[in-house]
């Protein structure tokens, strides 16, 4: 059994079209610092409108994803 370690670490800001790599992810309570998603709360939008209005402010749930690498490899065996 392989020892769990990490393989990357990525944020993607607000200001680009993807992810970017760092070498040290910094967390505070509203999860990645420099990420699109950071932030303790959110504005609500078109996801949630059949339960809030437009631009009432949410909890944040979206704050930090791991992704088990042998997950993604028991994925990628059943993908066509």
């Amino acid at each position: 059994m392989t020892r769990p370690h990490v393989v990357a670490l990525h944020v993607w800001p607000a200001d680009v079209d993807a992810p970017v790599p760092v070498e040290v992810l910094t967390l505070d309570w509203g999860g990645p610092i420099g990420d699109r998603h950071h932030g303790e709360t959110m504005l609500s939008g078109p996801r949630q409108r059949k339960v809030f209005d437009d631009g009432t402010v949410l909890r944040n749930h979206r704050n930090f994803c791991i992704v088990d690498t042998s997950e993604l490899a028991a994925i990628e065996l059943v993908l066509p």
